[in-house]
């Protein structure tokens, strides 16, 4: 379980990265 949370932590904090990233550009 602990494996999942940390995969989909690991997804939402690319996804806003990324979007950070757009944003920034």
């Amino acid at each position: 379980m602990s494996n999942v949370v940390f995969t989909c932590i690991n997804k939402v904090k690319f996804v806003i990265l990324y979007k950070f990233k757009l944003t920034c550009i």
